[in-house]
């Protein structure tokens, strides 16, 4: 991938965890306010759950902004919007679930332009060092190496 591309796809992501930060901070900051409390008692959902989710949306906009993380963050994100869709989707309420089913695809990109691994690697980029075996052998008193 060229850098420019490399680039251009870094900011996206930036951009991306970014605003899915800011949007999982107030959502977990109106759980924990008990602002939908109504909303989550309604879906049959109690008070400690409703906390619970905004405790964890609120750590995972935190993890959104390290790249480290944020993969591995998006995933554990989405299982909780992957929660919200089924809850919308067998109450019936279906017009409800365009903004949580873009959430999901954008946290699945970051999820994707992450990696899911704990490299500073780009996604799909793998490091080849050799084609060839290195092992040392501990009693080769001449340095060479298996398979130079």
């Amino acid at each position: 991938m060229p850098n420019q591309t490399k680039g251009a796809l870094n900011v996206t992501l930036w951009v991306t965890a970014g605003l899915l930060a800011a949007l999982f901070v107030l959502s977990g900051g109106f759980k924990l306010a008990g602002m939908l409390d109504d909303q989550f008692r309604e879906w049959g959902y109690t008070r400690d759950v409703t906390a619970i989710i905004g405790i964890l949306e609120l750590a995972g906009a935190v993890g959104l902004l390290f790249k480290r993380t944020a993969g591995w963050t998006a995933v554990g994100l989405s299982v909780i919007v992957a929660g919200l869709i089924w809850t919308l989707a067998i109450r019936d309420q279906y017009m409800l679930l365009i903004a949580p089913v873009a959430v999901l695809v954008l946290l699945l990109f970051v999820a994707w332009g992450r990696g899911l691994y704990w490299s500073t690697k780009g996604p799909g980029e793998i490091e080849v060092t050799s084609t060839a075996a290195t092992v040392e052998d501990p009693h080769d008193r001449h340095g060479s190496r298996v398979g130079s």
